[in-house]
């Protein structure tokens, strides 16, 4: 086999500290699924470079320690530059390098995994247009709670955690289902921890393979995923589950901090997923709405053209 597309290709999106990590190190333990470490190689290089060549960018790759963390040697990239030739872009180069770690694991199944690719869903679809994506959604309470206290995002504001939260569940969901269809599947972060096999079971069968026991018992598989520095915050990924291992918003927030969110961020409440617990004075939801809905909206325009820019610059089918 010497194209990707004769590999079942999968992405794994959610919103930062939703529990992506965790399924993709209980997908990666499957002996038949292989997910590389997370480079973020679509929004660093098919998003921000998508003019790059390929000659520079495997002089990048030389360079770049998530990148390295596939353990393709000298050879293999010069091999990767050598088949796609020097003018192609990356989005070409990014499908190779899958296809590559692919045939370097022996399986036929291929995921990438990164939380920002939520927004980067016209990206996706394009890149493979038979490829299953797979929406992990967590309480904002708890997303917020851990955003707060991760060393990557604890030092954002407010602002920046409720208008991610807000933007990336309302990009997920619209474009996922449109641009997906039957191939579009959710699961929520609290059903995973408290039934595993259930919602795993899912997944493989979304994906035509059958369940295996070893997705449970994942924590080799997340030791070569999570990098030294990721350790800080992904150390979870590396123990059993905990299923009890959430609500922990209704300890680790105050009353006010857990209305804002439920306004700001009142998508999954109003679909059903979580219930709210705290009153809001109609007036005050009314100024948070507008407020937030603006600066959301300008935000998600944003994305919008992010994803055009890239959009000319891919392989078209």
């Amino acid at each position: 086999m010497n194209e990707l597309e004769q590999y079942k290709f999968f992405a794994i999106v959610g919103v930062g500290r939703s529990g992506t990590s965790l399924l993709m190190s209980m997908l990666n333990a499957h002996p038949l699924i292989s997910l590389p470490p997370e480079t973020h190689f679509i929004d660093r290089y098919v998003i921000d470079r998508p003019w790059k060549k390929t000659y520079d960018l495997v002089n990048t790759f030389e360079t770049d320690h998530r990148f390295r963390r596939l353990n393709l040697d000298k050879q293999d990239i010069n091999e990767l530059a050598f088949r796609i030739g020097a003018n192609l872009k990356p989005a070409n180069i990014y499908k190779e390098i899958l296809r590559l770690y692919a045939e370097k694991k022996g399986v036929k199944i291929i995921g990438d995994k990164a939380p920002k690719n939520i927004e980067y869903l016209p990206v996706l679809r394009q890149l493979y247009p038979e490829g299953w994506l797979i929406h992990i959604i967590r309480d904002p309470r708890d997303v917020y709670l851990s955003r707060t206290k991760a060393a990557w995002s604890s030092s954002r504001s407010d602002l920046s955690h409720l208008i991610a939260y807000r933007s990336q569940y309302r990009l997920g969901q619209r474009f996922g289902k449109k641009l997906f269809g039957s191939k579009y599947h959710e699961i929520k972060y609290e059903n995973l921890l408290s039934h595993p096999e259930l919602e795993l079971s899912k997944i493989c069968e979304l994906l035509s393979v059958p369940f295996d026991e070893a997705m449970l018992e994942y924590s080799k598989s997340s030791h070569e995923l999570v990098s030294p520095e990721e350790m800080a915050w992904k150390k979870e990924t590396l123990e059993p589950i905990i299923a009890d291992n959430m609500n922990k918003w209704r300890d680790g927030l105050t009353g006010d901090k857990v209305a804002l969110i439920e306004t700001v961020c009142s998508r999954p409440f109003r679909d059903g997923l979580y219930k709210t617990t705290q009153e809001v004075n109609i007036l005050k939801i009314f100024a948070l709405n507008l407020y937030f809905g603006a600066v959301s909206t300008l935000y998600q325009c944003w994305v919008v053209f992010k994803n055009w820019s890239a959009l000319i610059t891919l392989p078209r089918e």
